[in-house]
């Protein structure tokens, strides 16, 4: 019974975590992948807005920007490991870099205008990536090009294997807990049906002496179990008593000569 009691608290348990941490975890990873989409599509916009600046008119201030960009081009890889590719109004690659699939369906929403966020199996990084495309405005808002920021998914997918060990470490220690509270409380639980099953083979095996205290059998139930018990194990020691006394006194008889 103690098993099967610690066995049902387990299970209340475990869907309990179930029902609060699989929500909650998909609730997170969903936030993770949100935020590196929406860092990617602000890092992509300043970048746009200084090569919409690099496309102007004005050499010195072009000649700034392009500085500029090639610094923040630069300083992105390195933090991120990303990539950056810039594109001009007509495709082709701005700042002297190749890009990857410059016809590719995000660098055309880009250059009519429209914002793209995908995550691709095999990005231009070799490996599982983020891909942000925005258009490059200028301050007219005609399209002058195209930014594709590209990160990896590494490490996103790193946080959500150490969420999720955390989470497994939380639940596992929680069941633990859990299975020691469980089983003291099934213990206490059954106590009172313990003493009376011990004064039932007590009293099976001729001990009508065997007594239960009724305030250590627990709930008003058992306590009234057990006074029944005491007073019919009370009531088989006096019949056996009055046995005992009459088979003595016939004995007795039997042996004492009539007169």
């Amino acid at each position: 019974m103690v098993r099967r009691l610690v066995a049902s608290y387990l299970a209340l348990v475990a869907l309990a975590l179930a029902l609060f941490t699989v929500p909650e975890g998909i609730g997170l990873v969903s936030a993770l992948r949100n935020n590196q989409a929406e860092v990617g599509l602000r890092e992509a916009r300043t970048v746009a807005i200084l090569l919409a600046t690099a496309d102007a008119a004005d050499p010195d201030s072009a000649a700034g920007a392009e500085l500029a960009l090639l610094t923040l081009r630069s300083n992105l890889e390195e933090q991120t490991g990303g990539r950056v590719e810039l594109l001009s109004a007509d495709g082709q690659p701005a700042l002297g870099r190749p890009v990857s699939d410059p016809l590719g369906t995000d660098i055309s929403a880009a250059l009519q205008g429209r914002e793209a966020v995908t995550r691709a199996e095999q990005s231009v990084l070799g490996e599982p990536g983020l891909q942000v495309t925005v258009p490059s405005k200028a301050p007219d808002g005609t399209t002058v090009g195209a930014v594709r920021l590209t990160y990896p998914s590494a490490p996103v997918t790193a946080q959500i294997r150490e969420l999720f060990g955390l989470q497994l470490v939380v639940a596992l220690a929680t069941l633990g807990i859990a299975a020691a509270a469980a089983w003291w409380l099934a213990r206490s639980m059954t106590r009172p049906l313990r003493l009376l099953d011990s004064m039932a083979r007590s009293l099976s095996q001729g001990d009508f002496t065997a007594r239960t205290n009724p305030l250590e059998a627990g709930p008003a139930e058992t306590r009234r179990v057990a006074e029944s018990m005491n007073d019919a194990a009370e009531q088989i020691s006096e019949l056996i008593a009055v046995k005992r006394r009459f088979v003595a006194d016939a004995s007795h008889q039997l042996r004492t000569p009539l007169t």
